[in-house]
Parts: C-alpha cells; structure tokens; sequence
C-alpha cells in the first residue's frame, strides 16, 4: 500500500516558502500580452514573475528603465486631475 502524497505542490527550495503579493495595473495589451505569451510557453505568470525577480539586476536596461520611468510619470499626471 502506497501513502497518498500532498496535492499541493511545494515551492523550489531556492524560491523559499513565504510569499507576498504582487499587484499592479497594466494596460490591456500588456495584460494580454503577459497572459497569452505565458500560456503559449506553458507557465503562470507568477511564475514567470518569480524567476524574473531573481534576474532584475540582470535585465534591467537604461532603455527599460527610461521607458518605465515615462509610464509611471504619464500616470501620475493622469492622477491629479
């Protein structure tokens, strides 16, 4: 007789096992985008996000970031009025 194994999957080690949530508004298209390229690699978002998080330093461009930089600023001028 075999003894049933737990259902929920365990997080990689290296990923530890607390979590926090990430929240953020995008676009439609980049909402899209995020969910169908995951889907089309077979991935969760979140877990795409969780690998990524280990790699920021890595991929963060000038470029990215100065594109980054005139979203956040388009939508805090779009916020005060």
């Amino acid at each position: 007789m075999t003894t049933p194994t737990s259902t929920t999957p365990s997080p990689p080690t290296q990923f530890g096992t607390s979590r926090k949530a990430l929240h953020a508004y995008v676009s439609a298209h980049s909402h899209d985008a995020w969910h169908d390229t995951c889907a089309g690699e077979g991935v969760s978002v979140s877990g795409l996000l969780e690998v990524l998080g280990g790699h920021l330093d890595e991929i963060m461009t000038d470029d990215l970031v100065r594109q980054a930089r005139r979203v956040d600023a388009a939508r805090r001028r779009r916020g005060r009025g």
